[in-house]
């Protein structure tokens, strides 16, 4: 079946938050904070957007993205804040549909969007992949203690 891609409402969250789970035990650097990660994905369904993709009535695939304003300016910028496609799900192009669907939501608002790939698993190959839709904006590096 087609996965359907919608933006998804407050109704959504605790299935969100369920799959977001998920990528944690997968990708997770920090601690899991069930609270906040909550909080986050409500954030982002009322300041932002969250795009899911869905099948047979079931999420099996999210992009998260919140507004914030850089530090030295007054404008707004969206970034986003979880991004996963269930492993039974991976190589459908669920992935390329939801940046897809997150960059015309940003070029609707007239926004810049920051996808931030921290993750320990196939950075290389997450980054390819959305180097084939966005202009690379710097690196991240991770130093100190291990968390």
């Amino acid at each position: 079946m087609t996965p359907i891609i919608r933006e998804a409402g407050l109704a959504d969250a605790a299935e969100i938050l369920d799959l977001w789970k998920m990528l944690h035990e997968e990708n997770g650097i920090f601690p899991w904070n069930e609270k906040k990660a909550a909080l986050a994905v409500k954030s982002c369904i009322t300041n932002g957007a969250v795009f899911v993709a869905e099948v047979d009535n079931k999420i099996v695939g999210m992009l998260g993205v919140d507004r914030e304003q850089p530090v030295y300016s007054e404008s707004e910028c969206l970034v986003d804040r979880f991004g996963f496609v269930h492993p039974d799900y991976r190589k459908s192009r669920i992935a390329v549909r939801l940046i897809r669907a997150t960059l015309a939501f940003a070029r609707e608002l007239k926004m810049l969007v920051f996808f931030l790939l921290l993750t320990p698993k196939d950075t290389t190959r997450k980054a390819h992949l959305l180097a084939r839709y966005m202009r690379p904006a710097g690196l991240v590096f991770v130093g100190g203690a291990t968390p």
